[in-house]
């Protein structure tokens, strides 16, 4: 799973992901446009995850590793660093669900290598695809497929 958080212009945070499969092929995807009160670069990008991993456990699917463009967050949940008060609960609670759930790896990724997780049309917008991802999309997906990761483990 690939997923990424990014501000916008009007101070929405948008929330993407994608899970692929072990060819690159896209089998679930989301966005979320939305407000944050507090807004660390930490914990945007833990909401992200947090929203991906969620959106995989309730269509019964299970990811061996996640992709991020936050070197902190991969950090953080590798231990090397503490996170903040803000951020705290959520980091926490995504350590007790990747532990529950088996993920076996985290990856850091270029900023380049996740555009697809950055695609949210409009405010207010909260959408899990499984079919049906929006043409644009999916333009941004399969390019992103011919683009590796960085493994910072």
């Amino acid at each position: 799973m690939n997923y990424d958080a990014g501000v916008f212009y009007d101070s929405t945070v948008g929330l993407g992901f994608i899970v692929r499969d072990e060819e690159g092929k896209s089998v679930l995807e989301g966005v979320k446009r939305c407000l944050v009160a507090s807004g660390n670069n930490l914990l945007i990008e833990a909401l992200a995850l947090h929203f991906g991993v969620l959106s995989e456990i309730e269509r019964g699917l299970q990811v061996a590793i996640l992709e991020t463009d936050s070197k902190t967050l991969v950090h953080t949940l590798g231990g090397v660093s503490t996170p903040g008060a803000s951020s705290a609960l959520i980091v926490e609670d995504i350590v007790g669900v990747l532990e529950a759930t088996g993920v076996r790896d985290i990856k850091f990724t270029r900023r380049g290598a996740n555009r697809p997780a950055h695609y949210s049309p409009s405010p207010n917008f909260d959408c899990v695809w499984d079919e049906g991802v929006p043409s644009e999309c999916l333009r941004l997906i399969e390019d992103d497929v011919r683009r590796e990761p960085l493994n910072l483990a």
